[in-house]
């Protein structure tokens, strides 16, 4: 029935979006960690603050679509 679907959709959207929010965080701390192994503190924070910009630009989008 069309709950059904709904509720299929909504899943498939939220795993969509949860993958989305871990693949931003694996490479977050991944730039973190190369910046560290460098010695660079500030750049290390720098490069995972803009990683993790990405996630408010995913939850934007997500309310903007759902309006």
């Amino acid at each position: 029935s069309d709950v059904y679907k709904r509720q299929d959709d909504f899943r498939e959207e939220l795993n969509e979006t949860i993958n989305e929010y871990m693949k931003i965080n694996e490479e977050a701390i991944e730039e973190y960690n190369e910046e560290m192994k460098k010695g660079k503190v500030e750049a290390a924070n720098e490069e995972y603050n803009e990683e993790i910009k990405k996630k408010k630009k995913i939850a934007d989008y997500e309310e903007q679509k759902n309006r």
